[in-house]
């Protein structure tokens, strides 16, 4: 997605220095363990995110062809403890995000 054109005028060319991050980086530190948390939450829910397209993918080009049911089945509770995990992510996410 792409900045609205003001905003990206309004911070073409602007650096962060080295001292701006360090007082960033000591307002943070007490929440370091949160922002941890926050982020590896983020990156789990994006390796969760894929699996239900690949699983489709997979029930699509070989499952149904060859008429395994039983293979269906299992895909397809595959997809559904993948979109719950999805969810219960999206929890934790939010759950971080409050802590921040």
């Amino acid at each position: 997605m792409m900045m609205p054109r003001g905003d990206a005028d309004a911070v073409k060319g602007a650096k962060v220095h080295v001292g701006e991050l360090r007082r960033i980086w000591r307002f943070a530190r007490p929440y370091q363990w949160a922002i941890s948390g926050f982020l590896i939450s983020i990156v789990a829910s994006a390796f969760v995110a894929l699996i239900p397209p690949l699983v489709f993918k997979t029930i699509l080009d070989k499952a149904i062809p060859h008429k395994n049911h039983h293979e269906i089945n299992v895909l397809a509770a595959i997809v559904v403890v993948g979109a719950l995990a999805d969810a219960g992510l999206a929890i934790v996410q939010r759950w971080w995000s409050a802590r921040i």
